[in-house]
């Protein structure tokens, strides 16, 4: 739910994080999680440094990923934008698959291993111990 949350949101707003010692940055934008490092570290500017906020202009989001090197204040950088939407399927397709197995149980079966409990009167499943009855 948070990636949904993340991913619809950064189509408005871009949250950016630069650490002091300039080896790295992370940043949300677009629908996209950009991760961006530098060889040797960079010296930025104080005011490029810590956390940084803005709005976007359109709500157009990016939907590949993409992976690019080059230079910046002097070094050499490297960037990978990952779309959020993967992580969105990484976690949510296995998720779905869970869910559409646990509710595929028929009423009067145990959730856990599927054994017959109508006519039974346990109050937990005789073949694998569950009280999920």
């Amino acid at each position: 739910m948070l990636l949904l949350v993340v991913w619809v949101g950064s189509a408005w707003c871009w949250v950016c994080f630069l650490p002091r010692n300039g080896s790295f940055a992370a940043m949300v934008d677009r629908g996209t999680i950009a991760i961006k490092w530098a060889r040797p570290p960079q010296v930025l500017p104080e005011k490029y440094l810590g956390w940084q906020f803005g709005r976007n202009s359109s709500l157009k989001l990016r939907w590949w990923v993409r992976y690019q090197t080059g230079t910046s204040f002097g070094s050499k950088t490297t960037e990978v934008v990952i779309p959020v939407w993967t992580g969105i399927a990484l976690v949510g397709f296995p998720a779905l698959l869970m869910w559409l197995h646990d509710r595929r149980r028929a009423p009067g079966l145990c959730r856990k291993c599927g054994y017959d409990l109508r006519g039974a009167d346990h109050a937990a499943c005789p073949e694998c111990g569950s009280t999920l009855v």
